[in-house]
């Protein structure tokens, strides 16, 4: 949507939302496929990663949970922003999953990759985001999202240039037959803790009531038996794009 088709007078200012994505996967090329998730995501109009503070590290873990043996996993976590509700923003998550090959047959399988839907908050209306109609008139139909990429608070230059303040986000506690939020077993997982904990630290689990680097320190301690490395720093993501070589430091 081109923003010079947009009339001034069908613009609606709304709250944006915020959502941390897990990463994961152990089959095939393992950073080629989670570097793809994350530029699938961000592509998407109604998505941006915040690509600057808001991508994890790169984490090698064991497979938690399974009674089979497989190999380790490379993990990470992102954040996004997104005018998506919850259900919606799955059901996209799920697409891009199948899109890179995944097949969902048992549960605790080995997989290509997984995306998981972490955490999930409203923002407020200081941190609003615009809406419009293009080329209507306010009473001519519903409104079309403007991509959330770029915008910032009204009136202000942001917070760490985020269009959402984490300090003013209403974290969403919901349960239904296809999603829980917050992801039911985030505070037992050491390879999503350790990578949320950097881009999310301060954020208070809405149900744990403690911050996510609380939790972190905790699952080191509980969890100990879950080995986890860092095998790449943040800019995993972002070194791909800048460059021409195909080098891998993880395959």
């Amino acid at each position: 949507m081109s923003l010079s088709n947009i009339t001034t007078d069908a613009l609606e200012v709304i709250p944006p939302c915020v959502c941390f994505l897990g990463l994961g996967g152990n089959l095939g090329d393992r950073l080629a496929t989670l570097r793809a998730a994350v530029l699938a995501i961000d592509a998407h109009e109604r998505m941006a990663v915040e690509f600057e503070r808001g991508v994890a590290s790169l984490y090698e873990t064991t497979p938690v949970g399974v009674a089979n043996e497989q190999a380790s996993y490379l993990n990470s976590a992102i954040r996004v922003e997104t005018t998506l509700p919850p259900g919606e923003l799955l059901a996209v998550a799920m697409d891009i999953e199948r899109a890179l090959g995944r097949v969902r047959e048992t549960q605790w399988e080995a997989r290509v990759i997984d995306i998981d839907l972490l955490l999930y908050g409203h923002g407020t209306n200081e941190d609003a985001c615009t809406l419009g109609r293009e080329g209507l008139s306010p009473d001519e139909g519903p409104s079309e999202i403007v991509s959330p990429r770029g915008l910032k608070p009204r009136g202000s230059e942001g917070v760490e240039g985020h269009a959402v303040t984490l300090a003013s986000c209403r974290w969403v506690v919901e349960e239904t037959d296809d999603l829980m939020l917050p992801h039911p077993r985030i505070c037992e997982r050491r390879f999503v803790l350790e990578p949320l904990a950097e881009i999310a630290s301060d954020v208070v689990h809405p149900v744990a009531k403690r911050t996510i680097r609380e939790l972190a320190e905790l699952a080191a301690k509980d969890y100990a038996n879950q080995p986890i490395s860092q095998i790449a720093g943040r800019d995993w993501v972002r070194a791909a794009l800048n460059r021409s070589d195909t080098s891998n430091p993880a395959s």
